[in-house]
């Protein structure tokens, strides 16, 4: 009878023992299921997720198309994960353009930390953006002019004489070029207007570096910011710019950027893919 009791006892020590065993299996089994639940299913804020390899071309190709939560997710991974600062903006400003508000937000607070000028008075534009405001009638386009005759006024306390001004607008209208010639306070106050996201001060900065200075580098930058104001001939140029870039991933943006113009100006996207690959 005693070994029978004996007996008894150790089996249900063993049923105890594999129960234990089945729920720590089953707890790591949901464990995992939750873990991969959130790998899959983004979400804003600090928590970042590793990206399996395989999944990596997956999701450039949605950012690069339009995807801001998947723009997003590269951002966070080589920010957070693998350390790169370069790649990590790289995506985030995609993120910002492709209207995810975290990732706008993101930008704002990054930039309002930066040194430098440019980037501390573009903070306020992302910012904005990321409080999801609808700026669509106010861009700033209707007071621009007369804040720059104020800007003008104000800001340049010796103007340039007159005989050296005319002396330029004849050089540039002698060029060849369509622009109007541009002083440096004119400059610096258009800059402002577009910082914060005005689109005719954009576009005409765009104009100005690349038909009066020639300057390639800043009239890429001007017309990305046009571009990103929500101007159309803006987001058609640097479209254009992009579409004969050597980089493989800014080719590929440059059909965001044209289908966001085509949309905008009620064209079919062929049209300006056609038009962008001419110039």
């Amino acid at each position: 009878m005693s070994n029978m009791t004996g007996r008894g006892m150790k089996l249900i020590r063993a049923f105890h023992i594999i129960g234990i065993i089945m729920a720590a299996v089953l707890i790591s089994s949901c464990t995992q299921q939750v873990a991969k639940k959130h790998t899959v299913e983004w979400s804003y804020g600090v928590s970042v997720y590793n990206i399996a390899r395989e999944d990596f071309t997956w999701y450039q190709e949605q950012a690069l198309s339009g995807s801001g939560a998947a723009a997003f997710r590269l951002s966070s991974f080589y920010f957070y994960l693998d350390h790169n600062y370069v790649e990590g903006l790289f995506w985030e400003e995609i993120a910002a353009e492709n209207g995810d508000p975290g990732a706008q937000s993101a930008m704002g607070h990054r930039f309002s930390e930066d040194d430098n000028p440019r980037k501390l008075e573009r903070a306020g534009f992302w910012l904005e953006r990321g409080k999801s405001i609808d700026r669509s009638k106010d861009n700033g386009d209707a007071i621009a002019a007369e804040l720059l005759k104020v800007a003008t006024m104000i800001i340049l306390p010796h103007p340039e004489p007159a005989s050296e001004t005319e002396e330029k607008r004849n050089k540039v209208r002698s060029s060849g070029t369509p622009e109007q010639f541009l002083s440096e306070i004119e400059i610096k106050a258009l800059e402002h207007l577009a910082l914060r996201g005005a689109t005719k001060p954009a576009i005409r900065l765009y104009r100005f570096h690349k038909h009066v200075r020639a300057d390639s580098e800043e009239s890429r930058y001007w017309a990305r910011i046009a571009a990103q104001n929500g101007d159309i001939a803006g987001q058609h140029e640097y479209g254009t710019i992009m579409a004969h870039d050597s980089d493989i991933r800014s080719r590929k943006r440059a059909e965001y950027w044209l289908r966001r113009a085509a949309k905008q100006a009620s064209l079919p996207t062929t049209e300006l893919l056609g038009n962008s690959s001419q110039k």
